[in-house]
């Protein structure tokens, strides 16, 4: 992990990053699900 200093404009920056990061692949995981479910339905329905 990166160290930072609690309070600096650096450290700020870097927890934000890390939730967007968390967030990312929250959303990812999601539309990866979404997605096979779909797609399972469209070989169902062939």
């Amino acid at each position: 992990m990166l160290q930072k200093a609690e309070g600096s404009p650096q450290a700020q920056l870097i927890e934000l990053l890390e939730t967007l990061f968390k967030y990312g692949a929250a959303i990812g995981a999601v539309g990866n699900a979404v997605n096979a479910c779909l797609a399972n339905g469209r070989w169902q329905a062939a």
